[in-house]
């Protein structure tokens, strides 16, 4: 997968779900390099936001270098 759609930490992950919440997507699909991380990112991201959003999270490894695949769905709170 191409860097573009390759998140590394939580800042960035956290400004992707910013900007599809605001751009009204309710999907994404990306790989998260710190895949053992995921679960506590994720919520730390959403978390950051600081305005109400929901999400479901579906995800497999990627690769050998601990990397998951993410599909995010999201729901403006």
């Amino acid at each position: 997968m191409d860097a573009e759609h390759t998140i590394t930490n939580v800042p960035q992950l956290t400004a992707r779900i910013r900007q599809a919440l605001r751009s009204n997507v309710k999907q994404l699909q990306f790989r998260y390099s710190a895949g053992t991380q995921l679960r506590e990112d994720l919520r730390k991201a959403v978390a950051g936001l600081n305005e109400p959003a929901g999400y479901s999270a579906s995800f497999e490894p990627y690769g050998t270098d601990g990397s998951m695949l993410v599909t995010l769905e999201l729901k403006k709170g």
